[in-house]
């Protein structure tokens, strides 16, 4: 288990829910009919913790991850029985049915969003200190020397060379740079809950270690909540305390990173798992999960993981699988699978 994970379970029966998720759904409008993105979810997320969603491209993980934010687009129609921000010391926002001026002055004051490639993301015709200011003045601060030392102050949080870095335009900037600037304007305003979205995509092997170090030392000295987007396994074994396996806009598994990673209980996530390449023991071939996501404008029946799982049986086609806890005496750990425990009894056994 890593260091911050260890924390976390120390400390998390002090801690405090920051934003509560009950029944969250979203679809798009598509010609052929609604696009099931996002079905059902549920999440409670902690102050100082670390939620990674995983899963395959598709799946619904950023979907989700704008959805906590309200960010998505028009096409997108969302709903939920709660959506509540309950910052420590601060005022309760009902997030689901809020004002769309209340939502502004929330965003990037409390909550930051991190987008998948950086470059889209700025304004290509600004410097980057503009863009920190930019940001600074739709939150109504317009202090030019508060905000030039805060920007030398993140951009030297992030490690990187902040003179240099605040004159430059975001195409003279390597893509590692840029990503780690865009973290930087992130915390700008001192947020208390950052998502990132796919935040080591498209970055090289060591590029990819800077900004996994890079995340873990600041949410040591910001105290901060993340919700990691991310397809890529080792960053959520690295840094999240939590680790949501979703699949097909449903989580079908919930628990402590180190249960995810040692102990899982859905094949799917067991899928995932046995598809990622070890350093130790012999050189084998990497499992990899058949067929495809199944058609989210037209899902079938039951479990709908069914036409790619080597456990199905008939009642897997017909009886929709709900979560339920792995432990009787905790909810720390919960899984949908109609089969789990025979399928891991008899793991165990062999």
């Amino acid at each position: 288990m890593n260091e911050a994970a260890v924390a976390y379970e120390t400390n998390k029966e002090q801690q405090n829910v920051l934003l509560a998720i009950e029944n969250l759904n979203v679809h798009y409008r598509t010609r052929r009919g609604p696009l099931k993105a996002v079905r059902n979810v549920n999440l409670e997320i902690r102050e100082r913790e670390n939620v990674a969603i995983i899963g395959e491209s598709g799946s619904g993980k950023s979907t989700f991850g704008l959805a906590v934010a309200r960010l998505l687009p028009v096409s997108a129609v969302a709903a939920a029985d709660k959506l509540i921000y309950t910052p420590p010391g601060g005022r309760v926002l009902d997030i689901a049915n809020c004002s769309d001026e209340a939502l502004r002055l929330w965003r990037w004051k409390e909550v930051a969003v991190v987008m998948q490639a950086a470059l889209s993301a700025f304004n290509p015709v600004l410097r980057i200190r503009d863009q920190f200011a930019d940001t600074a003045r739709a939150h109504g601060i317009y202090d030019r020397a508060l905000l030039e030392k805060k920007g030398l102050e993140l951009c030297e949080l992030v490690q990187l060379e902040p003179r240099r870095v605040l004159d430059a335009y975001p195409h003279e900037l390597s893509g590692g740079m840029r990503q780690r600037v865009l973290i930087a304007l992130a915390l700008l305003l001192d947020p208390k809950l950052v998502i990132l979205d796919e935040p080591t995509t498209a970055l090289d092997i060591l590029t990819q270690r800077i900004v996994i170090e890079l995340l873990r030392d600041l949410k040591t000295k910001l105290d901060l909540s993340m919700v990691l987007v991310s397809h890529d396994l080792s960053l959520a074994a690295e840094l999240a305390d939590r680790v949501v396996t979703m699949y097909a806009g449903e989580f079908v598994e919930v628990g402590p990173v180190n249960d995810i990673f040692y102990k899982p209980r859905h094949p799917y996530t067991q899928g995932l798992i046995s598809g990622v390449p070890t350093i130790e023991g012999e050189i084998a071939e990497l499992a990899s999960i058949p067929g495809s996501p199944p058609d989210l404008i037209d899902l079938p029946r039951g479990c709908k993981f069914q036409s790619r799982c080597q456990y199905v049986t008939d009642l897997c086609r017909t009886e929709e699988p709900v979560m339920e806890p792995v432990e009787s005496n905790s909810t720390e750990h919960t899984v949908a699978c109609l089969r789990w425990r025979e399928i891991n009894d008899a793991a165990t056994h062999n």
